[in-house]
Formats: C-alpha cells, structure tokens, sequence
C-alpha cells in the first residue's frame, strides 16, 4: 500500500500508558475507510518484517489481479500489512497467501465476491498439520470467541478488501445487509475428531509422502452457520409421524434455504 501523510490529535499525556495513541491511530483509520471497525495493530515496519520473515514470496508478487471496485491487484504485502491489522502472528502468512491464491482462482469468481448484494463472506477451511502449529482451532466453539487464531486469519480477509479492492460497507460494498461472516469465517479441519480422510489427504494423497508443508485451503462463499435440529425424524422413529408429515414438515420450511430444498427430494 501506498503512504499517507497522516494527522491525528493524540493526547500527549497518554505517552507513558501501554498501547498509547491506539484509539485514535483506529479511529484515524476508520476515518479513512481503511479499518473494519474493530482496534487496529498499526503495521509497523518492523512487524512488516517479522511477517514476512514467514513467507515464501517476494512482497510484490500479485496474488490477485484487478479486483474491483478499485480494479487494484492484491500482493503479498498487501496481505502482510492488513494481516497485522488484523492482528495475526507471523506463522498464519503461508496460510493467507494460499487462501487469496485459491480466491483468484477464476472458478472462485472472486470480483462478484467482492461486490455481491448477498450476506456471505469467505470461509477459509484449513486442512493439514499447519492449521494446528499455528493454532486454528476446529473442535467445539470453532467458529465464536475464544480462538485467536481462528478470529485474526479471518479477520484479515476483510482488510483487504477494504483497503486494496475498496470495497466499503455502506459506500461501494454492495452487500444489502451484509454478515458476520464478512467480518471473520476461519476454522480448521481437526482430523481427530472425523472418520473421514481429512481434506488435504483425499485431495493430495502423495502430501503424506512428501517432505514439503502442503495445506489445501477451502475457501466457499459462505453464509453464516446455521443449526438445523431434525425433531420430526426422531418422531417418525418412535412412530409419532407418518413419512407424508415428515415430508410436508421439511417442504414448509424449505422455502427460503435452498440447503433443505435439496434434501427434501430424498425423503
């Protein structure tokens, strides 16, 4: 990103307390259209280096390319810099470096994603031993409080688009009403808690032999989670429903998730 000449009136008198000018280095850069609207890291030179001390490519490598509104492309420093902001430790790069990798993949439709009237936000999936050294967490709770590393790696999607694309809730994000989801959707695949194989085996089996670090990232235009409780099956199990019931049951609250609709056919 480019520099700013930048004033703000900060009490000096603050000077000699921790975290000192944070306030209004946030309220500065909300002012500016350049924060998500929660407390900012200020990206430091030095936190720069630290973040990139993690990554692989060079600071000017384009990740994405001419993603609108602004048309700008997205590189790695764009990344490091709002992953600060979103307060990230330095060993998440490699993961937000595949995740936005895997966005500029064409069948992402990565520009209708950023500009969409729809709630959703991008859900970044994890999978592999990276996801648990660096702390993303996938059992119970996964998605709320509590998990730094889930809440900071999701978090610094959304920076980015602000910043780079400049896609600005309420002036060029289009998003009607807009979700949680926008402001952070991390979460990692914990492989001891499935019988499956986990994603980035059944994807990459010959990973399990290979000496380099290989994370598949899944990353689905996602809406918020939602919590579907199936009553009516386990009442048609103890008898209490005929199988006409269940099905009219799901056919009403079909109508506004298409997810059920698509489960109803097979009842």
């Amino acid at each position: 990103m480019g520099k700013l000449k930048l004033e703000a009136g900060v009490d000096e008198t603050v000077f000699d307390q921790p975290a000192c000018g944070l306030e209004e280095f946030t309220e500065l850069f909300g002012n500016l259209h350049l924060g998500d609207g929660l407390p900012i890291v200020p990206p430091t030179a030095t936190r720069l280096e630290r973040m990139m001390s993690y990554c692989p490519f060079g600071p000017d490598e384009a990740l994405a390319e001419h993603i609108g509104p602004s048309g700008q492309d997205i590189t790695v420093k764009d990344v490091a810099v709002c992953a600060i902001m979103a307060g990230c430790k330095p060993q998440a790069m490699p993961i937000l470096v595949t995740a936005f990798k895997a966005m500029s993949d064409k069948r992402y439709n990565f520009l209708q994603s950023v500009t969409t009237s729809h709630p959703g936000g991008n859900l970044i999936l994890v999978s592999g031993p990276l996801a648990q050294e660096v702390g993303i967490h996938g059992g119970e709770g996964c998605l709320g409080p509590g998990f730094p590393a889930n809440m900071t790696v999701g978090r610094a999607v959304n920076p980015v688009l602000i910043n780079i694309c400049r896609s600005v809730p309420g002036h060029s994000d289009l998003s009607c009403l807009s979700s949680q989801a926008e402001l952070t959707y991390c979460f990692a695949e914990d492989p001891t808690l499935t019988p499956w194989q986990t994603i980035n085996v059944v994807i990459l089996p010959w990973a399990l032999h290979s000496e380099s670090v290989v994370e598949p990232i899944v990353l689905p235009d996602g809406k918020g989670a939602q919590s579907i409780e199936d009553f009516r099956q386990k009442q048609l199990q103890r008898g209490a429903h005929s199988k006409g019931d269940l099905k009219e049951h799901f056919q009403d609250n079909a109508k506004t998730s298409s997810y059920r609709k698509r489960h109803v056919q097979s009842l």
